[in-house]
């Protein structure tokens, strides 16, 4: 993979597709991200909590429900309540206060679609102005990315599109809508123009894992339009027309892992599969884990993944964020609750009343909870 990422970096500066200045700011954030994540063999200054495990690396956050298509089985906005988000204040102090107290380089923001975010008259564009320390990482149907939106992207320098795909037009088309594929490769154009790195993300399912497996599909993507990277998610059968029917099967995972590792070793490109590639990352990265992360959707609440709908805490306007975050990393599995609908906020969760949630935390803040340990277990004696 490492051999496969220098030769992608090589040859898009090769062609002039990323800009020499854009890629040395790039490997620099993400050279002490590395080191920060603990794998490369450094810990960021605030590494360990109070209870000394060590804080998640990065957090995936959704500011806005709001999204301008409707794509079949997508768990985003899937209740079509009215589009909700997070205020920009508490967003932004997010960041500030995971920064602070856990020392966190990377931001993944998803959605909705995200460049649809706009609070108090902004966007995630200057959520990534305010902390050029850190990276950003957005999913993006790429409808709002024109010649402006790029020029931007190059001048912050510390962000990049996943732009998201389901094969070739036809694919793409017949579940993202009519012209969107040709919308997709006008906005990689204006990326490249730019100089701005970006990549690919697909879902895969049972019907479309032949053709984004292809030569014709990798070689399109990667060598023609100058995509960085591509990241694989399985499909999950949650949110908007729910159909367990698309979920790859046991043999088409095995199947998936076996050509993409061929697809990285013959053609160098940066293909990596979230579920295949676990082993990689020392498994599944949910859940606040050492190395991993944790989610926060528009309403604020705070769970251990995208695709579960489980809300341990929810963030407060007026708290501090940053310890009610850290009250949220599961201190102890037997204070889990039983389910409930989750107080609050719109019904636009992708899990609706299949949400959960810990007893409601009362005024502490979002990162001194997480800091807590778990309630020293008594043993039990045995009989006399």
């Amino acid at each position: 993979m490492a051999r496969a990422i220098l030769a992608t970096v090589d040859r898009l500066i090769g062609r002039g597709q990323i800009s020499p200045r854009l890629m040395r700011v790039n490997l620099e954030l993400w050279g002490r991200a590395w080191c920060s994540s603990g794998r490369g063999g450094l810990k960021s200054p605030n590494a360990l909590r109070a209870d000394g495990c060590e804080p998640p690396w990065f957090l995936v956050l959704s500011p806005g429900s709001a999204c301008d298509l409707r794509c079949p089985g997508c768990y985003a906005d899937s209740s079509g309540s009215r589009p909700v988000h997070l205020p920009w204040p508490i967003l932004d102090r997010v960041m500030a206060e995971a920064k602070a107290f856990w020392g966190t380089p990377l931001f993944v923001f998803s959605g909705g679609e995200p460049l649809l975010y706009h609070s108090e008259g902004h966007g995630v564009l200057d959520a990534a102005q305010n902390h050029p320390d850190c990276l950003f990482l957005m999913f993006t149907n790429a409808t709002r990315i024109d010649d402006p939106v790029a020029r931007r992207m190059e001048k912050l320098g510390n962000l990049t599109p996943a732009i998201s795909v389901e094969g070739l037009e036809a694919s793409t088309d017949e579940r993202r809508g009519r012209g969107r594929f040709a919308r997709t490769l006008e906005a990689m154009s204006s990326l490249r123009h730019a100089g701005v790195p970006f990549g690919i993300s697909v879902t895969v399912t049972a019907d479309n894992m032949e053709e984004i497996l292809s030569d014709r599909f990798l070689d399109f993507f990667f060598f023609e339009q100058g995509a960085f990277y591509g990241f694989l998610f399985h499909y999950m059968p949650i949110g908007r027309e729910a159909s367990p029917e698309r979920m790859p099967t046991p043999a088409q995972r095995l199947e998936l892992w076996q050509r993409t590792w061929k697809a990285i070793e013959t053609k160098r490109i940066f293909l990596f599969d979230f579920w295949n590639h676990g082993p990689m990352v020392g498994g599944c990265l949910s859940a606040g884990r050492e190395g991993g992360y944790l989610y926060i959707d528009w309403n604020g609440r705070v769970m251990p993944c995208v695709f579960a709908p489980y809300a341990v805490a929810r963030l407060e306007e007026g708290r501090d964020v940053g310890r009610r975050l850290e009250g949220s990393l599961f201190p102890g599995h037997p204070r889990l609750a039983a389910p409930v609908r989750v107080p609050g906020g719109s019904g636009a969760n992708p899990g609706g009343q299949l949400a959960h949630a810990l007893p409601d935390p009362g005024p502490l803040s979002v990162v001194s909870r997480m800091a807590q340990p778990p309630p020293p277990r008594t043993r039990k004696r045995g009989r006399p």
